[in-house]
């Protein structure tokens, strides 16, 4: 604990004069901090919705029509392996009827993520084949008949829905392709789909946008607009039945769905507990990022992300760090922060990732290796190339194995296989689509990326 809130702790207990106030104080802590761990997501999905209204209205299928660049804030470690068809659904207007086109031998997939930030459904490839269908999407609370002609239906926990649909897009040249596939994609209201309407969607560019920033804007949320922002919109997208147990721990706070949250009307602990929960929260969840567990070769590999049940910091972990994670057996995301001798990656170094001959990550759909800044974000770079992978124009070695080489100048032995570090610190992330059992059981071994003298 930092000297300055144990100073703030003993203040406490002076003013008050109890005794077991110290333990008191800290479980009041403990509450509070458990409280915007829980809300986080809620909070940062509604940000998220709202950074996005002005172009993304309610029920719009949006189609974007560029990859992310540098300048992209919206989300953090966006991709560039696919187009994105996104939608914020609200339910509470009634059913939307989701059109998909067969989309041939291209992989999609279609995640359905409820407003705490569980893909609690998917449809694509994976799930449902390439075909066209037709798709129900409902909330909680519909209990009327679907119309004829349905294929199937996701059933929502939340009138608020996230649909972050993934087109496999393999060039910039192929946009064209994957715009064929979007312009027959429809999102129409159950009543006007069954008088034979379709709402087409509509394309978007992905603007250089630097202002919506929604984790920034979260973090820099006092405790009063919050906690009382997290308690709206807890009463209109009611927590699961499972995380019953968890809001009671800290009700006492007057944080609950609907309540009326006042900082001012809480008592001298529980006040100062709030207020300093988020701060130290904040700090905790970066350290819990910093601080995860790599394997022998430097990799982070987690096979539990999408779906997070009462995993409260997991969730809260990924909501900050990569919104919208699929989960395993749809796409995995092997991370790593550090080289095979444990030391932080810098661009002043040159790395070289090294897969033997016939050890390419084992994806039934795809595989890229990206790079980020430490924030999460793109890296400006002199040839624009953000990721690299099994679609890129990549140069074998004569035994049949693959070198890519990661720095921040280019490789004297050309560009094809060269992924564009900073001249600072950055990190990478490895996306596996459509992971085979090889990956998922540990058959597989990710190799460590290693730091070499010069390329």
């Amino acid at each position: 604990m930092k000297p300055r809130v144990k100073y703030s702790i003993t203040v406490i207990m002076v003013i008050i004069g109890l005794a077991g106030a110290a333990k008191m104080v800290i479980d009041e802590l403990k509450l509070a901090s458990s409280a915007y761990l829980y809300g986080y997501p809620l909070v940062i999905m509604e940000e998220t919705r709202k950074g996005t209204v002005e172009t993304s209205p309610a029920n719009l299928l949006i189609h974007s029509v560029n990859f992310p660049n540098h300048n992209f804030r919206l989300v953090v470690r966006p991709n560039v392996d696919t187009l994105y068809s996104t939608a914020w659904l609200d339910l509470a207007r009634g059913p939307q009827i989701l059109s998909m086109p067969a989309t041939g031998e291209r992989y999609y997939v279609l995640p359905f993520m409820d407003a705490w930030t569980n893909v609690f459904e998917s449809r694509g490839t994976s799930v449902t084949g390439n075909g066209a269908q037709e798709i129900a999407i409902v909330g909680p609370d519909f209990d009327g008949e679907l119309p004829l002609g349905i294929d199937s239906v996701v059933k929502s926990p939340t009138n608020m829905v996230w649909l972050i649909g993934r087109i496999q897009t393999n060039s910039v040249e192929d946009v064209v392709n994957v715009a064929e596939i979007q312009a027959k994609m429809a999102l129409t209201p159950m009543k006007s789909w069954q008088a034979g309407e379709r709402s087409y969607g509509v394309k978007r560019n992905l603007k250089q946008n630097k202002t919506a920033d929604p984790m920034s804007i979260v973090d820099n949320l006092d405790a009063q607009t919050f906690f009382s922002r997290l308690n709206k919109l807890m009463d209109k997208q009611p927590p699961l039945a499972a995380d019953t147990p968890e809001l009671a721990k800290f009700s006492h706070l007057n944080i609950s769905p609907g309540k009326d949250f006042q900082l001012a009307n809480l008592g001298l602990i529980q006040r100062w507990a709030v207020e300093k929960s988020i701060p130290l929260t904040i700090e905790k969840i970066l350290q819990a990022v910093s601080a995860k567990e790599a394997n022998k070769q430097g990799w982070n590999v987690r096979h539990d992300l999408g779906i997070y049940g009462t995993n409260y910091r997991l969730r809260t972990v990924i909501a900050r760090f990569g919104l919208g994670a699929l989960p395993a057996m749809e796409a995995s995301y092997p991370s790593t922060s550090i080289d095979s001798t444990g030391q932080p990656y810098d661009g002043s170094n040159n790395y070289v990732l090294h897969f033997d001959a016939g050890e390419t990550p084992p994806v039934h759909a795809f595989w890229s290796l990206s790079m980020y800044d430490s924030a999460g974000y793109f890296v400006e770079n002199v040839i624009d190339r953000y990721a690299i992978g099994d679609r890129s124009n990549l140069q074998f070695n004569q035994d049949g194995s693959l070198d890519l080489y990661i720095q921040h100048q280019p490789p004297e032995r050309g560009t094809s296989n060269w992924l564009p570090a900073p001249a600072g610190k950055f990190n990478l992330l490895l996306r596996l689509y459509m992971v085979e059992q090889a990956f998922l059981n540990s058959e597989w071994t990710l190799p460590a990326v290693h730091k070499v003298t010069q390329q």
